[in-house]
């Protein structure tokens, strides 16, 4: 076993795409184009080229040549030295070293060799999927949950829901017919004709709804607006990504709730859903989920990432973990 140190992401293109065909891995936060589109956020950023925390390196563990396991890692200097895992800050799903389910032991000794290597440096991973092996090897300093929705036929999943889910749906869909509005779910993918407009429109519902749920009354300038819509690596990704797909709900015609996402492999992963609150009287984000849900195929998963929303648990969502680590264990 041997290890091999990169400065640049492009340099494990090869070695990437090597483990990702070998071990079978299908997880759009575990993917080369992904971490590409996190990198350029983050050298990218005024912030972080002030503060000089634009460093990333990219550590491949081989076996007899084949590539094991890939850490893809940043280094901070500023506020305190610390090493965390490419995409943190950016608010998009699990965040993992690459490596097969089947070879753990790859991805535990690729750790040890960061500690040994960088004893310098805090290690602080955050939103690590609880199966991973860095579980085990660091100090959990907080827990979130993460809800998957398994729907088998639409109808079965509607039928399993409990009797007042169910009534509530019924409500919110007689309060659309009995005040006259007309309702339209629009799917919008990568590249498509008024993406952008699109995009812009979901952020501004996104940030009110943030408002409400930090409990603020200071809205962002639009000068700051402006700036998240073009830089978010969500945003990023709907431009960029195959997979992504943003879901619309149209209310007389004015977006009452969306959703963003990637859809591959019989589901749908989802980084971010937001509602227009002059909306609520006809629970949007339900009736947005609904009506996805209604023209997915069988045997679906819905992922709606973490959180512990009360819609989730309503839509009978399984419980999976994610933790923020820190490397205070140790090993």
């Amino acid at each position: 076993m041997n290890f091999v140190v990169h400065n640049m992401l492009i340099r494990v293109k090869k070695d990437w795409e090597t483990l990702i065909k070998n071990s079978g891995i299908d997880d759009i936060y575990r993917s080369y184009e992904f971490f590409r589109i996190c990198l350029n956020y983050r050298i990218s950023s005024v912030s972080n080229i002030k503060k000089r925390n634009i460093i990333s390196k990219f550590i491949v563990c081989f076996e007899n040549g084949v590539p094991k396991c890939i850490a893809p890692l940043i280094f901070d200097n500023t506020p305190k030295k610390s090493i965390r895992l490419l995409g943190h800050g950016t608010n998009a799903g699990t965040l993992d070293f690459i490596y097969d389910a089947n070879d753990k032991e790859y991805a535990a000794a690729t750790y040890k060799y960061i500690r040994k290597k960088y004893p310098e440096y805090s290690l602080e991973f955050y939103f690590v999927p609880s199966l991973s092996p860095l579980c085990r090897m660091m100090e959990r300093t907080e827990e979130f949950n993460n809800y998957d929705v398994y729907i088998e036929t639409y109808e079965s999943f509607f039928s399993s829901l409990s009797k007042s889910t169910r009534q509530n749906i019924r409500t919110s869909y007689n309060r659309l017919t009995k005040d006259g509005k007309e309702y339209q779910l629009k799917i919008y993918g990568c590249c498509e004709e008024g993406i952008e407009s699109i995009i812009k429109e979901a952020n501004m519902v996104y940030q009110r709804r943030r408002l409400v749920w930090e409990d603020s009354t200071v809205e962002l300038s639009p000068k700051t607006i402006y700036k998240i819509y073009k830089r978010d690596v969500v945003y990023q990704t709907m431009r960029k990504l195959s997979s992504s797909k943003i879901v619309c709900l149209f209310i007389d015609g004015q977006l009452a709730a969306f959703f963003m996402g990637y859809e591959y492999d019989n589901q749908i992963r989802i980084p971010r859903l937001a509602i227009d609150d002059a909306y609520s009287r006809y629970s949007p984000g339900m009736i947005l989920i609904c009506e996805y849900l209604k023209q997915s195929p069988e045997n679906f998963h819905f992922d709606l990432g973490r959180g512990d929303e009360s819609y989730k648990s309503k839509l009978n969502g399984i419980v999976y973990k994610t933790y923020n680590l820190s490397n205070k264990h140790k090993v």
